[in-house]
C-alpha cells in the first residue's frame, strides 16, 4: 500500500485514493457459495523443500524453511528438493492451488456452525469482501470496528456497549481471530447478543482474520474431521486455538507454518477496501463505510498497524487503563505537541514496554520512534476513553469521526453531508442536533433534500422533522417523481408490495411490460387505485399532477398517506400535525390501516394498534374543537373535504367502522338536530303520534318548533351564516349553502299552517314514525291474508293491496341501491348495498315473496306458495327488529343477541358432533341391518336431540321394559322398527348416561359461559354500539322520502318524472353533507388548524408536567449541580495550591530581605513545597 497524504485525513470522502476494482469472474449470485469459493479462492502450498539450517535433524524429522516437517510436506515439494544454501522465498517457492478448506465447522459441541475459508495471503481484498457480502450473505456494515490488542479483557459494561453499537449501527467487529483475552471478549459480545435475542436484534458479526499457520487443529478444517477444533491441544505450543464465539473466519495462508504476520497486511488492505464501499440503501443517500480502531493494551508490533490507520485517516479509540500501547498514546495526548521529540518518545516506550524495547536493535527502535512521531502528528485522530464511559460508546465513536472531518472543513453544509448521512444511518439525532444542526453549519435546502430522502426511506421521523425545520421546503421536495421513488424504495413489505404490484399488473397491458415492471414501473396511479379500494372510491382526484418535477397539491397529505401505507406511525403523526385537515386525515388513515389489517394476518395487531391511536388522535382533536365552538365542530363533521374526494368526516368514520367517534357528544348533538329537524327535541312521542293521525292539531301548537324554523319564517334567516346546523336540512344535493327566497310569514295563516305541516313531515323522526305505523299495518294485513284470506280461488282485493305494498317496498329498496350509484358505478353500488345485513334480509324477503306469489298462481304449487309466504312473513317480522335499534335500551340488547347467535352457531357445531356420534353408535347396536334409511336418519338425529330435553324412550332402548310375550315373527310383521336387538343393551344405557352428562352439564354450561362473556363484552360497549347503530338508522331515514309505503310510490314517480321527463335530476335533502364556498371553506380549515395547534400545545404541557418528565428534569439538574460542585472542588484545590506557592514566595522574600539587612549573614533559603504540593 502506498502512503497517503497524511495532511488531509478523511474517513469518508476518500476521493484521493485509487479505488480497488472488483474482480471479474463468476458471481456468487450465479453459483452456489461452495462452487464460487472453489473457483475463486486459492491457498498457498510450499513447492520446494529447503531444510532449515541450525537444526540437527535428519530424515523425515527435518523441517523446511516454511516451518513444516518433511513427512508432512506436500508431494510436490518432495520431488523438488534443492540444496540447503538456497534462501527460501514465499513468492518463488510456493504455489497457488484451489482451496480445500472452507464451509462451516462447529467450534465446540454446543456451538453453531461457524463459516470459514482458507485463503492465500495475497488474495485481493475485493474478492474477500465479495465472499463476505455475497457468498456468505452478510449485510454491508454501517461501521467497521477493528480491534488491536492482546491481553486486555473488556468489562461487562464495555461488552454490552459494543453489542448495542453493533446492533444500532449494523457494525462488523474485526479481530485477529486467535484466542486471546481481547479476542475472546469480542467473541463474547457476539455470543451474549445472540443469547439476549431482544426485539430488533440483528446477528452481531464478529470476523476473525488469523494466520493459517498459527491455527491450532487446522487439520480439522482441511479434512472435515468430526472433531472440535477449539478442544484440541497443541503439545508443541506453536499454535493457538480460534475463538469459539466468532461468526466468521478468514484464515490467511502465506505458505508457512507456525508463523504469524500473514494476516496483518491482508487485514489492513481489507479494512481500506471496506472503507471505500457504499452502505445504506443505495442511490444518493449512500455513504462510505467508516472504519474505527479500538486499541486496548497493545504491543510494540502493533505500532505499525496504528501508523497505517493514521495514514489513512482512520480514527483510533484508546482504552485508557488497559496498559500497553493504549496507555502510552493516551498519556502522550496530554503532552504539549511542541515538546514531543525522539528522546521523550524513546523513554516513554521504554517505560511502558520495558525489556521488549531494551532488547530491540537501534534501527528497530528508531523505526518505532519514527512511527510514534507520525502517529502524534494527528492527535485529532486519537480519542482517549475509559471503560466506565462505554455506555456512550456510539456517541464517542461518532464524535471522533466528526472531529476528524471538521479539521479541514469550512462552515458550508455540503462538506458535512457525509457526516450527516452517518448520523442518520446510526440514528443519532442528538449528535446531529448538537454538532451539525446547531446553526454553525450553513445548510442549503438542496443539501438536505437527499438526506431527507434517506431519513424517509429508513424511517427516521426525528431526522425528518429536523431537516424540514432547517430549510427543506416540503412543497418543492414532494414531487411526483420523488413520491414514486419513495414507494419503490420502501414498498417491499407484504401485503403492501403484493397489493401495489397487483395494481401495476392491471395497469400494464403486455406480458413483456409486466415482466419488466417490478418496482421500477410502480406509479402513483397504482397507489390511487389501492386507496380507492380502501376508502370507497374517494381518492379519484389524488395525484392528478402528471409532471414529475411539479410540486404536489397537498405534500403533507401525500407524505401522510405514504407513511400510513407502510404503517410508520411516528412518521405519520408528524405529517398529520402539519396537515390542513387533521380530523378527516386521521380518520382516513385509520380506515387505511383497518383495510391493511384485514388483508395481512401476520401484522394485524400492529395495524390495529396504529388504527386505534389514530382514532384517539381524531377524538382528542374533536374534543378540543367542540369545547371551543360547537357550531363550527358540527360543520366540520359534515363539511366535504377536497383532499378525500369530497368525503365528510362522518363518511370516513363509517368506512372505518369507528364506533367511538359516533359516540362523541359533537356527533350526537348533530344527530339529535338532524333527527328532530325543526321540532323541539323534548317533545313527547304521544304528541307526535297524535299529530300523525290528526295533522290539524299542528295549528294549535301541540308540537313546538324551533324559532324561525317554518318555511315562512326561515326566509328571515337568509342573510345569516350558512354554516349554521339549524339550516342544514334545507341544503340540497349539489347546492352550496345559499337558499332561494321563500314566502313571507305574513301571507296568511293558511300558508303558515301548510309550511309548519311540511316541516313536521320532513323531520326524520316523523318519517320514522310514519314508516313504523305503515310497517305494522303491513304486517297485520300480511298475517290476516295468510291466515284468513289465502285460498285457491284466486287473489282477492286484500291480496292485491298486499302485493302493491310489497311492490312499493321493492321500489324503495331499488331507489336506495341506485342512489349509491350516483357516486360510483352501478355494479359497485349493488355490491355495497348487498353488504348490509338488513339489506340482505330484505333481498331474502322479497325473493321469497316473489316465488311465493308465482307458486300461488298455480293450483299445483299453491301449497308450496303458502309455505313460502309463511316463511316470508317470519322474515318480514324479523325485519322489524332493525327499527327498534333507535331505542336506547333495546338497541344494545339486539346487538348482544346477534353476538349470542354467533356463539350459538359454534355451540351447535360441537353439539351436532356429539349427537351424530351417539346416535350412530346407539342405532348400530339397537337396530343393526335395517333397510329403512329415512327412519334410521330420523332416529340418529332426532332421538338424541329430544333426549337432551328429557324425552327418553326407555321402551325402545331398555331391555327390562321390552314385552317378551310376543313372538319375534309378530314383532317383525307388525312393527319391524320397534324390535331392537337385545345384545349389548347395557352399552346403550352407558352411552346414554355419558351423552346426557356431556350435553346437559358440560355443553350447556359452556353455552351459558359463552353467552355470559358475550353479554359482558356487549354491555361494556353498549353505549357506543347503540349510538353507532342510531347513526345509521338516522342516516337512512334522513334519506328516505317523507311519505310512507304504499304512498311512497308518489315520491318515486315524481323522481322518475324529474330524471327522465324534465331531463333534470331530482334533488333530495343531503342532511349529512355540507358544501361551503371557497372562502368559507378556507376559514373553516384555518379554524381547524388553530384547534390542532391548541390541542398539541395542551398535550405538550401535559407531557412536561408528567412525573416522568419532571423526574428526568430533576435528574438532569442534579447532574449539573454535581458537575458544578466538582468544579468548585477543583477550584478549591487550585486555591490551596496557590496559597502554598504564595507562602513559599513570602518565605523566600523574607529570606532575601533578611539577607540584605544582615549583609554578612548568610542564611539557607526556605525549603520549597514543590509544584504539586
Amino acid at each position: 500500500m502506498g502512503r497517503v497524504d497524511s495532511s488531509h485525513p478523511k474517513w469518508l470522502a476518500r476521493k484521493d485514493r485509487p479505488r480497488q476494482s472488483t474482480p471479474s469472474g463468476p458471481s456468487p449470485s450465479r453459483l452456489k457459495p461452495q462452487e464460487w469459493i472453489k473457483a475463486n479462492i486459492k491457498k498457498r502450498e510450499c513447492n520446494t523443500f529447503i531444510p532449515q539450517t541450525g537444526l540437527d535433524l535428519e530424515g523425515d524429522n527435518q523441517h523446511c524453511c516454511c516451518g513444516r516437517e518433511k513427512v508432512k510436506h506436500a508431494s510436490i515439494a518432495n520431488t523438488n528438493t534443492v540444496v540447503s544454501n538456497i534462501v527460501w522465498d514465499k513468492g518463488e517457492h510456493t504455489t497457488l492451488l484451489p482451496t480445500d478448506s472452507y464451509g462451516g465447522v462447529h467450534m465446540s459441541p454446543a456451538a453453531t456452525a461457524t463459516k470459514f475459508v482458507r485463503a492465500a495471503s495475497d488474495t485481493e481484498p475485493a474478492l474477500l469482501y465479495e465472499l463476505l457480502t455475497v457468498a456468505w450473505r452478510l449485510a454491508p456494515p454501517n461501521l467497521l470496528i477493528s480491534f488491536i490488542g492482546h491481553d486486555a479483557t473488556l468489562s461487562s459494561k464495555m461488552r454490552t456497549a459494543l453489542c448495542l453499537v453493533a446492533n444500532s449501527t449494523g457494525a462488523w467487529l474485526l479481530t485477529r481471530g486467535l484466542a486471546s483475552d481481547l479476542v475472546c471478549s469480542v467473541g463474547r459480545v457476539a455470543r451474549e447478543c445472540k443469547l439476549a435475542s431482544f426485539a430488533g436484534c440483528q446477528k452481531v458479526v464478529a470476523i476473525g482474520i488469523a494466520p493459517w499457520g498459527m491455527v491450532q487443529g487446522r487439520d480439522v478444517f482441511s479434512k472435515k474431521q468430526s472433531a472440535w477444533p477449539s478442544l484440541l491441544v497443541d503439545k508443541t505450543h506453536t499454535t493457538l486455538p480460534l475463538d469459539v464465539n466468532h461468526t466468521h473466519f478468514l484464515l490467511m495462508d502465506d505458505g508457512t507454518d507456525s508463523s504469524a504476520g500473514a494476516e496483518c497486511n491482508v487485514r489492513a488492505t481489507l479494512e481500506n477496501f471496506i472503507s471505500q464501499q457504499k452502505t445504506m440503501h443505495g442511490g444518493s443517500g449512500c455513504i462510505e463505510i467508516p472504519v474505527v480502531y479500538l486499541i486496548t493494551d497493545g504491543k510494540p508490533e502493533d505500532i505499525k498497524m496504528v501508523r497505517k490507520a493514521v495514514e489513512f485517516g482512520t480514527p483510533c479509540l484508546l482504552l485508557a487503563g488497559s496498559g500497553g500501547l493504549a496507555d502510552c498514546l493516551a498519556s502522550l495526548l496530554k503532552v504539549d505537541p511542541s515538546l514531543l521529540n525522539e528522546a521523550l518518545l524513546s523513554q516513554k516506550l521504554e517505560d511502558v514496554f520495558g525489556e521488549r524495547i531494551r532488547s530491540c536493535s537501534r534501527d528497530e527502535l528508531q523505526e518505532l520512534v519514527q512511527s510514534m512521531l507520525d502517529i502524534m502528528k494527528h492527535p485529532e485522530l486519537l480519542t482517549s476513553m475509559k471503560q466506565e464511559e462505554s455506555e456512550t460508546l456510539d456517541l464517542i465513536i461518532l464524535k471522533a469521526l466528526l472531529r476528524v472531518s471538521r479539521e479541514n472543513k469550512s462552515g458550508d453544509g455540503q462538506t458535512y453531508l457525509d457526516e450527516l448521512k452517518l448520523a442518520v444511518a446510526w440514528d443519532r439525532l442528538d449528535i446531529a442536533q448538537t454538532e451539525l444542526l446547531n446553526g454553525s453549519v450553513k445548510w442549503k435546502a438542496e443539501n438536505l433534500e437527499e438526506v431527507l430522502q434517506t431519513a424517509l426511506v429508513n424511517n427516521k421521523p426525528g431526522f425528518v422533522a429536523q431537516f424540514l425545520e432547517n430549510g427543506v421546503n416540503v412543497a418543492t421536495f414532494t414531487t411526483r417523481k420523488r413520491l414514486e421513488g419513495l414507494y419503490r424504495a420502501t414498498a417491499t413489505r407484504e401485503p403492501l408490495r403484493h397489493l401495489l404490484l397487483g395494481k401495476t399488473d392491471k395497469r400494464l397491458h403486455s406480458d413483456a411490460e409486466k415482466e419488466f415492471a417490478g418496482h421500477q414501473q410502480l406509479s402513483l396511479d397504482d397507489v390511487r387505485s389501492l386507496l380507492n379500494d380502501f376508502l370507497g372510491n374517494v381518492c379519484n382526484k389524488l395525484y392528478s399532477i402528471r409532471k414529475d418535477v411539479m410540486p404536489m397539491d397537498d405534500p403533507w397529505g401525500d407524505l401522510f398517506i405514504w407513511a400510513i401505507l407502510h404503517n410508520r406511525l411516528e412518521m405519520a403523526k408528524y405529517f398529520w400535525k402539519k396537515n390542513s385537515y387533521p380530523v378527516s386525515t386521521a380518520l382516513a388513515g385509520a380506515c387505511i390501516l383497518k383495510r391493511l389489517a384485514e388483508v395481512d394476518g401476520d401484522t394485524r395487531q400492529e395495524h390495529k394498534d396504529s388504527e386505534n391511536e389514530l382514532n384517539e388522535m381524531a377524538l382528542a382533536l374533536l374534543d378540543e374543537a367542540y369545547n371551543n365552538n360547537e357550531t363550527e365542530t358540527r360543520t366540520l363533521l359534515i363539511h366535504q373535504t377536497r383532499k378525500w374526494g369530497n368525503a365528510t368526516c362522518l363518511q370516513l368514520a363509517t368506512e372505518a367502522g369507528n364506533q367511538r367517534l359516533f359516540a362523541h357528544r359533537a356527533v350526537q348533538d348533530l344527530l339529535n338536530r338532524m333527527w328532530w329537524g325543526s321540532i323541539l327535541d323534548d317533545t313527547e312521542i304521544w304528541k307526535l303520534l297524535l299529530c300523525c293521525c290528526f295533522p290539524p292539531l299542528l295549528a294549535v301548537n301541540l308540537v313546538q318548533f324551533h324559532s324561525g324554523s317554518t318555511i315562512a319564517e326561515k326566509s328571515l334567516a337568509d342573510q345569516k351564516d350558512v354554516t349554521s346546523v339549524n339550516r342544514m336540512p334545507l341544503l340540497e344535493d349539489g347546492q352550496s349553502g345559499t337558499q332561494t327566497p321563500r314566502p313571507s310569514a305574513h301571507q296568511g295563516l293558511f300558508k303558515k299552517c301548510i309550511g309548519r305541516w311540511l316541516e313536521y313531515c320532513r323531520a326524520p323522526v316523523i318519517v320514522f314514525l310514519h314508516n313504523i305505523i305503515a310497517y305494522l299495518l303491513f304486517l297485520i294485513l300480511f298475517a290476516y291474508v295468510l291466515l284468513e284470506d289465502f285460498s285457491k280461488g284466486g287473489p282477492n282485493y286484500l291480496e292485491f293491496v298486499l302485493y302493491f305494498i310489497v311492490f312499493t317496498l321493492i321500489c324503495e329498496e331499488v331507489r336506495q341501491s341506485i342512489a349509491i350509484a350516483s357516486s360510483t358505478s352501478l355494479l359497485l353500488s349493488l355490491h355495497i348495498y348487498s353488504e348490509g345485513f338488513w339489506n340482505k334480509i330484505d333481498i331474502i324477503a322479497f325473493t321469497l315473496f316473489i316465488f311465493g306469489f308465482i307458486f300461488r298462481l298455480f293450483e299445483s304449487t299453491f301449497d308450496d306458495g303458502r309455505i313460502l309466504m309463511s316463511i316470508d312473513f317470519l322474515v318480514y317480522t324479523m325485519r322489524l327488529i332493525h327499527m327498534f335499534t333507535i331505542h336506547k335500551e333495546l338497541g344494545p340488547q339486539i346487538n348482544i343477541v346477534g353476538g349470542m347467535m354467533k356463539d350459538l352457531f359454534f355451540f351447535l357445531f360441537i353439539l351436532i358432533v356429539w349427537i351424530f356420534a351417539y346416535g350412530v353408535a346407539t342405532e348400530g347396536i339397537l337396530h343393526p341391518g335395517k333397510n329403512n334409511f329415512v327412519g334410521t336418519i330420523r332416529r340418529v338425529f332426532f332421538r338424541p336431540y329430544l333426549q337432551i330435553f328429557g324425552r327418553i324412550p326407555l321402551d325402545e332402548i331398555d331391555a327390562q321394559n321390552w314385552n317378551y310375550t310376543a313372538t319375534i315373527t309378530e314383532c317383525l310383521d307388525k312393527h319391524p322398527s320397534a324390535c331392537p336387538n337385545a345384545h349389548g343393551n347395557w352399552l346403550v344405557l352407558l352411552l346414554l348416561i355419558i351423552f346426557l352428562i356431556v350435553t346437559n352439564i358440560l355443553l350447556l354450561n359452556l353455552l351459558i359461559a359463552m353467552f355470559s362473556h358475550t353479554f359482558a363484552r356487549g354491555q361494556s360497549n353498549s353505549d357506543a354500539i347503540w349510538k353507532y347503530q342510531r347513526f345509521h338508522l338516522i342516516e337512512e331515514y334522513c334519506k328516505r322520502p317523507s311519505i310512507p309505503p304504499p304512498f311512497i310510490i308518489l315520491s318515486h314517480l315524481n323522481e322518475l318524472f324529474h330524471n327522465f321527463g324534465c331531463k333534470r335530476p331530482h334533488t333530495r335533502r343531503a342532511r349529512f353533507v355540507l358544501e361551503l364556498q371557497a372562502e368559507e371553506g378556507k376559514k373553516l380549515m384555518e379554524w381547524e388548524r388553530v384547534q390542532l395547534i391548541s390541542h398539541l400545545a395542551k398535550v405538550a404541557q401535559r407531557v412536561e408536567s408528567s412525573n416522568e418528565v419532571q423526574l428526568r428534569c430533576t435528574s438532569k439538574r442534579m447532574g449539573e449541580l454535581l458537575r458544578l460542585m466538582n468544579n468548585i472542588q477543583s477550584h478549591e484545590d487550585r486555591v490551596l495550591r496557590l496559597e502554598t506557592q504564595l507562602k513559599y514566595c513570602a518565605d523566600a522574600l523574607a529570606w532575601i530581605v533578611k539577607g540584605l539587612q544582615d549583609h554578612s549573614v548568610s542564611l539557607p533559603p526556605p525549603t520549597s513545597p514543590g509544584r504539586d504540593a
